[in-house]
């Protein structure tokens, strides 16, 4: 029996095999050279006190982060990419990361603009790029509390404001609370270990920093900081084209130590091209 189930498996999958697990579709957004991607002319002192906030508060928050072209190419980007090949909370929550496709010459260009405008940045090379799909349905709960690999995390809202009925809601929260080091990849970033990251802010008993959703708004933090998805589906446009996303740049070297590494600082995030102009993905999640 079992074999007749895997012979016709194969058979299913012969005749998917050409688009199965590849980046079929990545719009090729790039802006024109010469343009910049992040809106950092003429506002030098904002960019200056943010870069110090995240120094002395470990959190910074700009607003008009990127500019108005570089934002329409970004919602492009990633609402019609077929670059989502990882899965949570049933398919309600969908990742995407660099490997995967994630890897247009926008986001590329975004992460190098920032490390340049921000000093806090400079020495701090990128770590990963990656995203997260929410679909505003009944009983999908978001990202569980969690952190980042990498020094600095930086998350860019990109979807219109007016999908979200709740302009005091639906952002982030940051906890005062670091992730130890010796956690597991498993541990730290939440999924399947919820509990070890709740039992840290149990333990510590402190307010979050509370920042509510606005398109085009970045936020930075130190990506050890346990921060958690601000989420409530039924304030959130059902339209496909609105689904939530967070599409996260990581600096600076990775500092978790994750279940396929043999010490700290050994993980290069990378994608996997082929002469025949498709990207793969090895797996479903790449860590």
């Amino acid at each position: 029996a079992g074999m007749r189930h895997r012979e016709a498996l194969m058979r299913i999958y012969s005749d998917v095999r050409e688009f199965y697990n590849r980046a079929v579709y990545v719009p090729n957004v790039s802006l024109p050279k010469g343009m910049f991607a992040v809106h950092a002319q003429g506002r030098e002192a904002e960019f200056q006190k943010a870069a110090r906030s995240l120094r002395t508060e470990g959190v910074a928050v700009i607003d008009d982060f990127l500019t108005p072209e570089a934002l329409a190419l970004a919602q492009e980007l990633l609402v019609d990419s077929t670059v989502w090949y990882s899965y949570k909370e049933n398919g309600a929550v969908l990742k995407a990361q660099l490997k995967d496709g994630l890897h247009a010459d926008l986001g590329l260009q975004i992460a190098q603009e920032a490390r340049e405008h921000l000093d806090v940045l400079e020495k701090q090379s990128l770590l990963d790029i990656l995203a997260y799909k929410l679909e505003a349905v009944s009983g999908n709960t978001g990202l569980p509390p969690r952190c980042e690999d990498g020094i600095i995390a930086m998350s860019l809202w990109v979807v219109d404001d007016a999908a979200n009925a709740d302009p005091d809601g639906n952002g982030v929260r940051i906890h005062d609370v670091s992730v130890p080091e010796d956690y597991s990849h498993k541990e730290a970033h939440g999924f399947g270990e919820q509990d070890a990251v709740r039992q840290l802010l149990s333990d510590a008993r402190r307010e979050p920093r509370r920042i509510p959703y606005r398109a085009n708004r970045a936020v930075l933090w130190r990506a050890k900081s346990v921060y958690e998805t601000e989420w409530d589906p039924s304030s959130w446009s059902t339209d496909y084209e609105h689904r939530r996303i967070d599409w996260l740049f990581l600096f600076g070297r990775c500092q978790i130590r994750g279940d396929r590494r043999s010490r700290r600082g050994n993980y290069v995030p990378s994608f996997e091209g082929r002469e025949d102009g498709h990207y793969y993905a090895k797996d479903h999640d790449h860590r």
